[in-house]
């Protein structure tokens, strides 16, 4: 198969009662195909759609959408590995009719993101609401901060000042990278407005160790933490998959959604298995 270019695309589709889902690639030869990925080493990796599945594709730079259809799909069978065309043993391969014309940028990392018709979806954003919630919850992000600080501080190797280190942390405003962007808005049980967080603290100057600390909360309208998880999440959109009110965050690797008694959350999109 051709090299494949910047992924770009990002596919969901139902497995069961669950979302998931699965990158669109762009060949050499501008042929857009989707690669469905094993979530985690022990997945099997079941086929999510099927030839002649209809799907909405939803640019979340302009908010548009357009409907797409599987015409073909196949597994990369063991042995088949190419990390230089982007694919892997046991992924999943969809052909696309409908989007040949998307534009592909080298920047364009989940611009597109495609679910079944029947859901509804909209972009992952804060609200008028955010700023409130923001200067409420950065002081529980500065002591994550500062107990990174903490732990990471004794043993910073001898060429990185600890002055750059404070300033790469906790950067000009004190509070990392942490903005109210970064506030995800989305309705929760009850009708309550909520928000979700997922940082990455940067908090690991030897960046290609992989050891940054990630976090995910789920706030109240005022900021107060309702769930607190290790590990990182990259929103996608906000959805309502099941239609019961209470809105879901798609990430990278699933649903973040309530469940009736508690909040559940896929793996972590830092432990997407990649090439």
């Amino acid at each position: 198969m051709a090299s494949f270019a910047v992924l770009a695309l990002v596919l969901a589709g139902m497995q069961g009662d669950e979302i998931r889902p699965a990158i669109l690639q762009v060949t050499s030869d501008r042929q857009v195909v989707a690669v469905q990925a094993p979530r985690t080493l022990s997945d099997a990796n079941a086929p999510l759609f099927t030839v002649g599945d209809t799907l909405n594709v939803f640019d979340r730079s302009i908010g548009s959408s357009r409907i797409v259809t599987i015409t073909d799909r196949r597994r990369i069978e063991e042995g088949s590995r190419a990390c230089g065309d982007g694919l892997a043993a046991n992924e999943w391969v969809y052909q696309l009719d409908g989007a040949s014309d998307l534009e592909f940028g080298r920047d364009d990392w989940y611009r597109y993101i495609a679910l079944p018709r029947r859901m509804p979806v909209q972009l992952s954003r804060p609200d008028a609401g955010s700023e409130v919630a923001y200067r409420a919850f950065r002081t529980t992000y500065r002591r994550e901060l500062d107990a990174a600080y903490a732990k990471r501080r004794p043993r910073l190797p001898s060429y990185i000042p600890e002055a750059d280190y404070r300033r790469t942390l906790y950067g000009e405003s004190g509070y990392g990278t942490l903005t109210a962007e970064s506030l995800i808005a989305f309705i929760g049980p009850k009708g309550q407005k909520l928000y979700f967080v997922s940082g990455n603290l940067n908090d690991d100057l030897n960046d290609y160790t992989g050891t940054h600390t990630r976090i995910t909360w789920i706030l109240n309208a005022n900021g107060q933490v309702l769930f607190r998880e290790s590990g990182g999440h990259f929103a996608l959109v906000v959805t309502d998959a099941d239609g019961d009110g209470i809105q879901e965050i798609m990430t990278a690797t699933g649903l973040v959604r309530w469940d009736g008694k508690r909040w559940v959350l896929p793996p972590p999109s830092d432990d997407i298995i990649s090439c």
